[in-house]
């Protein structure tokens, strides 16, 4: 009869995985302790040299946001101070405004300096003013690098909407709400899951109504053509959400019947 050993391992038996495996033993698919030891510079510097340098680049772009609202405040007063100047020098009345005069130079000059298209300047314009003047904790949170820009534009882009020209004080608290409710979530979400959580929080923070709301936005439907590679192009349609589906199944049961994929509707 064989008596059970049930005593306890002695430490000098016990497995060591920071030691050399035996000869002949197949190498492990995966660093163990002993590995990432030896690499230089470690992986978690790494990891934190990644972190750093995004939240630098969301930095920058807080940066480049305020020195470009800087720019249009300045140009601004320069417009002012010209056109007051003209009326007192008693020259000829200009066409355009102080206001319109400053806002297309200085398009023009963000176009040159950041070789941009005028559309983006125009967006980043009026992005880098939402900052500063209406979003007062995205800006905050895009600063200190703990947001990114992609994310900031996600918040701007649904904030642009809450707007109601007869009660710009509510706009202003909904908007305030919004954007309590939104950056916390900016920090841990993708651009992508983001969104659609601003869209549905937009959707209750909003002070006017869904209906008022949607007659509002039919005046703006419109339709985008945009050519692409290798000879195709894209057709984007923005208008009432129940006449578009019914056009994009149209298009649809069109497309799979001829391709003998499904009989016509009757």
């Amino acid at each position: 009869m064989t008596a059970e050993n049930t005593s306890e391992p002695h430490p000098e038996s016990a497995v060591d995985s920071t030691a050399e495996p035996p000869p002949g033993t197949p190498p492990d698919s995966y660093l163990n302790p002993r590995h990432l030891s030896l690499v230089e510079p470690s992986l978690p510097e790494v990891y934190d040299a990644i972190r750093e340098a995004d939240r630098e680049m969301n930095r920058a772009t807080a940066r480049r946001a305020a020195a470009i609202y800087a720019a249009q405040r300045v140009l601004a007063d320069v417009g002012r101070a010209r056109a007051e100047a003209a009326e007192r020098a008693g020259g000829p009345r200009m066409p355009w405004s102080p206001e319109e005069a400053t806002k297309e130079e200085f398009t023009c000059e963000v176009c040159a300096l950041l070789r941009l298209p005028r559309r983006t300047a125009e967006t980043l314009i009026e992005a880098s003013r939402t900052l500063a003047e209406d979003l007062p904790a995205t800006r905050e949170a895009l600063s200190s690098g703990a947001i990114s820009y992609r994310h900031a534009q996600v918040i701007m882009e649904q904030a642009w909407g809450i707007r109601m020209d007869d009660d710009p004080v509510a706009a202003a608290r909904a908007r305030a709400v919004f954007e309590n409710v939104l950056v916390p979530d900016a920090e841990v979400l993708t651009v992508a899951k983001l969104s659609d959580r601003a869209r549905r929080v937009r959707e209750r923070t909003h002070p006017e109504t869904i209906t008022a709301r949607h007659q509002k936005s039919v005046e703006d439907r419109h339709v985008v053509f945009q050519a692409l590679n290798d000879g195709m192009a894209s057709l984007s349609v923005t208008g009432d959400a129940e006449k578009v589906q019914a056009a994009y199944h149209r298009t649809l049961d069109t497309a799979l019947c001829l391709q003998g994929r499904r009989k016509p509707a009757p």
